[in-house]
């Protein structure tokens, strides 16, 4: 994505339904985003638990 824009809203979408999920999992969600411009790097991690339907 390019932008002149300090701040961005992004919504990131996770299709799970081919996992095969006896009970519960845990899993975690990593994303990086990389100013190509100054080469500066931001990173968030988010838990999740996901549970079997």
């Amino acid at each position: 994505m390019q932008g002149t824009s300090r701040t961005a809203e992004e919504h990131i979408v996770i299709d799970l339904g081919e996992w095969e999920i006896e009970q519960q999992a845990d899993l975690t969600v990593t994303v990086r985003v990389i100013d190509e411009t100054t080469d500066a790097a931001v990173e968030r991690a988010v838990d999740f638990r996901l549970a079997a339907p």
